[in-house]
């Protein structure tokens, strides 16, 4: 059939003028207005890439598949509001995403040419215009194009020199083979996989990169080592080294290329010559199920230090089952430049002399471009590095925050047995001493701190804002009446806490950034779309897209399982329909199961009904224009032991749709008899379900990107920590595959034909849909051509909105 649309109304809002993207600069003078087009035509999805080691490439860019067009650029000032239109984007070219200089006076993009090429622009504040640089060929294929070095250097990943690209072997050599031989690789369903020689080749030629550096001052580039497959480089704070990251072969069929055997090396940022080596990793196949690598892994330079490397090890083999003390250490390098004193901070201390460039290839280069090689007679000293101890954890290292003093750091670390964190502030050598700051359950909702709200200094590091003595934490401040968003300044010796900002009743807003002592935040209500305000003043007026939309009702509704757990979703209903009216409607349940290890935060209210509510891509809400209540976001919490929780999943998805449909029936708002559920990837998996575990409930479903059958993801889904052969009741039972002789309720799949997510792929609708059709029941298959777990073409946004209101109107009767 051809792609059809759900008529001319929803067409004209979906095609509404969208609210522009928006960056803020570093030194907080301006905000950088990204428009952009949503919906790309489904001939951009349908031009040629490659699927290689779990990326998708397209040659041509050349890049990874991008489907979201920028279009125009704004300056924004935040003093005054004052806008100026950027100017010096060559007609046909889209502007890639702006990376700012560390002092906010400029900001670089990679421009995508017309006919294919990342070209380089670099953007003046001052004079809101963007310079060409001339015949440069960027590359985001693995690594970032653009990094700055210092607010007049450029770190540049760009295309190599490499001859023609591989081509594939009109007929094979002979047959692929994989062998086992007692080594356990238990690796999650991933797609997109390397498959063959061939395959091996083409990704090594798309993903060898040259990294350069690019002086604005001079307009030199310097070519920086040989080239290289990397997947990361990233700048040391003080400019003088790289830590680099790149793949070596063999590379493998199993699992994506961030799980290939990598090194990670420092090298010298001028020449170029590797100085030390911090990890040789082997291919990370046999990581336990929710487990780690073993070896350095989140390796990274402190951002307060010149050159300081933090990562962490597993003491456990990775593996979360392991009985041990502490599951992590970190550890710790300093990397000094030539003939420099030792830093106070402690750690391994590593000195180079001077190192040889390495032999490169030169990329081909136009005229007009100083390009150069430095080469220098000292010899290379290349070491590995094996770092100092610097602490060790009880459990599994979750992340870092770093205080504007680099002699101390926030660590927090996560229990999985429990799910909780707990977040420390130490002294480097003083760990004993630590402060615990959190210490909480993950999904405590109502007790969430925050996040701290972190500040990029001139010089480019990024640490803790401190004001005062005082750091400062913002976040959404869930209530059982929603959510209320704070900002908090904190004390980090004390502990003390005082609150500076919360978001009223009648609206949303949100803490983003200080502007001086003035705060900017973004402010929306029911009837008002997002705009940004300095202290209360209007910075932007954005205007609401679609007037007419915008009367209808919301409300957050409260209700209870028949287990007790308290439970929640957000309710719509059409534009000009008073809840009070008792209006009988159809009524769609969109959801999606979360998982909880206790009723009590299993049955904090998430979500705001203050927020403005616009419509957009395949939102379930487009069904308010036809005369539907929507029930978003109804609570399925999946609560239990985390080991086992699973076993009950269907019972408490049933036992939660049952009490949604009850409370709006008493209600008076949904006709008991005209309720459709839907949802979208593990939501799909849940309405599946739904419909196989309690026939009847609803007069139809709508499954959207599932897995239907678990076998088919043997080693886990979801959070499931057992594997098949471990739980294999559990898999069968909640295969809604398994249960197709008995499903008689309509069921409507829509799945992408290009889903690389792991464990939806696509054949899980085909299969699905053939056991239904063989068993007699009432379904129907869509598959989207070129489009992945989501959908992005407008051709494939308008068809499912098609799909979904035809197919409920179709079952659940007409409106009225």
């Amino acid at each position: 059939m051809q792609y059809q649309t759900p008529g001319d109304e929803l067409v004209a809002l979906l095609d509404a003028p969208l609210t522009p993207l928006s960056t803020l600069s570093p030194d907080r003078s301006h905000l950088l207005l990204i428009g952009y087009e949503a919906y790309p035509p489904i001939a951009d999805l349908a031009r040629p890439y490659e699927k290689l080691a779990g990326v998708r490439f397209d040659p041509t860019r050349p890049g990874t598949q991008r489907h979201t067009r920028y279009s125009t650029l704004t300056l924004l000032s935040t003093a005054d509001g004052s806008e100026r239109t950027v100017t010096g984007v060559p007609a046909g070219t889209i502007p890639g995403s702006p990376v700012w200089s560390d002092d906010g006076s400029r900001f670089a993009l990679f421009l995508e040419r017309e006919g294919g090429g990342l070209g380089l622009g670099i953007g003046t504040v001052s004079t809101a215009t963007v310079t060409v640089v001339p015949e440069l060929a960027l590359t985001d294929m693995l690594s970032a194009p653009i990094q700055w070095i210092d607010n007049d250097t450029l770190l540049l990943t760009l295309v190599a020199d490499l001859g023609e690209m591989p081509q594939p072997l009109a007929a094979p050599e002979g047959p692929i083979v994989q062998e086992a031989s007692g080594k356990q690789t238990r690796a999650a369903t991933y797609q997109d996989l390397l498959t063959s020689p061939h395959d091996e080749a083409l990704f090594t030629y798309l993903t060898t990169v040259q990294l350069a550096t690019y002086s604005l001052s001079t307009a030199n580039v310097e070519l920086v080592g040989e080239p290289v497959l990397a997947t990361s480089a990233r700048p040391s704070p003080d400019g003088r080294f790289l830590l680099v990251t790149r793949l070596v072969p063999p590379f493998s069929y199993r699992v994506p290329y961030n799980l290939f055997a990598r090194r990670v090396e420092v090298w010298d940022a001028t020449t170029g010559a590797i100085l030390h080596t911090i990890a040789d990793l082997p291919i990370s196949d046999e990581v336990p199920q929710q487990g780690v690598p073993t070896g350095p892994r989140g390796i990274g330079w402190q951002p307060n230090l010149p050159a300081t490397l933090r990562w962490v090890e597993a003491l456990d083999g990775g593996n979360p089952l392991a009985k041990v003390e502490h599951r992590d250490r970190v550890m710790t390098a300093t990397i000094l430049p030539p003939k420099a004193s030792p830093p106070l901070e402690g750690g391994v201390l590593l000195s180079s002399q001077a190192p040889t460039q390495r032999p490169s290839a030169i990329p081909n280069m136009a005229e007009g471009l100083h390009v150069a090689q430095r080469q220098q007679d000292a010899p290379v000293h290349e070491s590995e590095l094996n770092g100092s101890e610097s602490f060790r954890l009880t459990h599994r290292f979750a992340g870092w925050e770093w205080p504007d003093d680099p002699a101390k750091a926030i660590v927090t670390e996560y229990d999985r047995d429990r799910r909780w964190r707990t977040t420390y502030y130490f002294t480097w050598g003083a760990w004993e001493e630590r402060t615990t700051l959190f210490d909480l359950s993950v999904n405590d909702a109502y007790g969430d701190p925050g996040s701290f709200i972190t500040t990029q200094k001139p010089t480019g590091e990024r640490v803790l804002d401190t004001r005062n003595g005082k750091v400062f934490l913002a976040g959404r401040g869930a209530t059982p009446d929603g959510d209320r968003p704070f900002l908090d300044s904190f004390d980090l010796e004390t502990g003390e806490k005082e609150r500076l900002f919360q978001c009223g009743d009648t609206g949303f807003e949100s803490f983003l950034a200080f502007i001086g002592d003035k705060l900017l935040t973004s402010r929306q209500s029911r009837t008002e779309p997002t705009n940004f305000f300095v202290d209360g003043v209007a910075l932007t007026h954005f205007t609401d897209p679609h007037p007419a939309v915008t009367g209808l009702h919301k409300e957050l509704v409260r209700y209870q399982r028949p287990d007790g757990v308290p439970l929640s979703g957000t309710l719509y209903l059409p534009p000009n329909i008073a809840p009070d009216s008792r209006p009988n409607l159809p009524l769609l349940l969109w959801a999606y199961p979360e998982e909880y290890s206790d009723a009590a935060t299993a049955g904090q209210v998430r979500g705001s009904d203050k927020t403005f509510t616009r419509l957009m891509g395949t939102s379930p809400l487009w069904f308010l224009l036809r005369g539907w209540a929507v029930l978003m976001d109804a609570s399925m919490p999946i609560v239990g032991d985390p080991e086992t929780m699973n076993d009950t999943f269907a019972e408490q998805i049933v036992g939660a749709a049952k009490a949604a449909i009850d409370t709006l029936a008493e209600r008076g708002i949904a006709d008991p008899g005209r309720v459709v559920v839907g949802g979208h990837s593990y939501g799909a998996f849940m309405t599946a379900n739904l419909l196989a575990h309690a026939p009847g409930l609803f007069r139809a479903g709508i499954a959207r990107s599932g897995a239907y059958n678990r076998t088919l993801t043997p080693f886990g889904f979801q959070s499931e920590r057992r594997s098949y052969w471990e739980a294999a009741e559990t898999y069968h039972r909640l295969s809604p595959f398994t249960h197709a002789d008995k499903l008689k309720d309509p069921l409507l799949l829509i799945h992408g034909q290009a889903d690389n997510n792991p464990g939806t792929h696509t054949v899980q609708s085909e299969r699905f849909y053939q056991a239904l059709q063989a068993h007699g029941a009432t379904a129907r298959l869509v598959l989207l051509p070129h489009e992945s777990h989501g959908y992005r073409a407008r051709e494939s946004v308008l068809h499912t909105l098609w799909e979904m209101l035809t197919w409920a109107e179709r079952f659940a009767g007409p409106i009225g």
